[in-house]
């Protein structure tokens, strides 16, 4: 391995997360908040969050072979993101090309599946898939047992022992079949509708999160990533929220429909794209501390609403359980 590869591989990338941080000379910091300790927030460097050594890197003889991935997401996509933000960020910009619509899906979707948490739910149900084996070893007093194939010993191991060794061995597979899946759903969403919403309050802001790309239904209990019915939900800023949603009567290709909120609009908009961060990521929320501070406070109230049936609701309905919980 040269000293030119990189070995520290970020799975949110930088280029997002400086836009929710504050710069401190040529680097950018941002507070971060551990879901699992809410009682204290840090300020890490972006180059110290979101990362995993070597997540990306795959088996080869050379440097461009081993460095594949890390480079196509580091010169194909982050390269451009700048791109991304300063079309979707602009309140004037609503026309745009068939190149620049499609550099922004496929920007969301790469983000949303070259995320770690997809390995991490993964390893989670792997691992209990494990501890069941080991107990069914060990009632029947077998010290190993057939999985795909293999025979994996228990000698001295437990559950996160296997889960670990079993990641090793097709961490490539994954991170391979991880893009696979962004490009095969590229291609069915690439003619989606593009919707932008700006909160122009300055007590309201959005945070992002190390899984900040959000899928939602409104029709179905289960999300399935492939429903082109589906909405993609990307904070861009503290500012701005994109949804990459299906086409309708209020959207069309290569346009970017766009709207302002502010008042109780603005602060509704925020908390509930904010409680979707929070609920979704794997460890850590990133943005405003104030905003974080909010969020918190409002956690127990926000887990009180019940879940939206199918039904559209008017503005008034959706006012009256924000004020019944205590959210507004």
């Amino acid at each position: 391995m040269s000293n030119n590869e990189t070995v520290r591989q970020h799975f949110v990338p930088r280029v997002y997360l400086k836009h929710f941080g504050i710069k401190r000379k040529k680097n950018y910091k941002i507070n971060a908040l551990n879901k699992e300790d809410p009682s204290k927030i840090i300020f890490p460097s972006v180059n110290q969050v979101c990362v995993v050594n070597d997540l990306y890197t795959l088996t080869g003889e050379t440097e461009e072979e081993r460095q594949a991935i890390e480079n196509f997401y580091s010169y194909e996509l982050e390269a451009k993101y700048d791109e991304v933000y300063n079309i979707l960020t602009d309140p004037t910009k609503k026309e745009i090309t068939d190149d620049e619509n499609d550099l922004i899906i496929k920007t969301v979707i790469t983000l949303l599946y070259r995320n770690y948490k997809w390995i991490s739910v993964f390893n989670s149900f792997l691992e209990r898939v494990f501890e069941d084996a080991i107990q069914l070893c060990q009632s029947e007093g077998k010290d190993s047992f057939n999985f795909l194939g293999r025979n994996l010993t228990i000698h001295e191991k437990n559950a996160s022992d296997l889960t670990k060794e079993h990641f090793q061995r097709n961490r490539e597979s994954q991170v391979l079949t991880q893009l696979k899946v962004a490009y095969r759903l590229y291609e069915v969403r690439k003619k989606s509708g593009l919707f932008v919403t700006q909160l122009s309050d300055q007590d309201s802001s959005f945070l992002t999160s190390d899984n900040p790309v959000i899928i939602s239904s409104s029709h179905k209990e289960f999300v399935v990533p492939f429903d082109p019915e589906n909405v993609l939900m990307l904070p861009l800023d503290k500012d701005f929220l994109l949804y990459i949603m299906p086409l309708s009567d209020i959207s069309r290709v290569n346009y970017i429909a766009r709207d302002t909120k502010k008042g109780t609009l603005a602060k509704m908009e925020a908390l509930s794209s904010n409680f979707q961060q929070l609920q979704n990521c794997e460890r850590f929320i990133f943005g405003r501390k104030r905003t974080i501070n909010q969020l918190i406070n409002q956690k127990e109230n926000l887990e009180k609403v019940p879940v939206s049936d199918d039904k559209t609701k008017s503005y008034s309905e959706v006012l009256g359980q924000c004020k019944k919980y205590g959210i507004i």
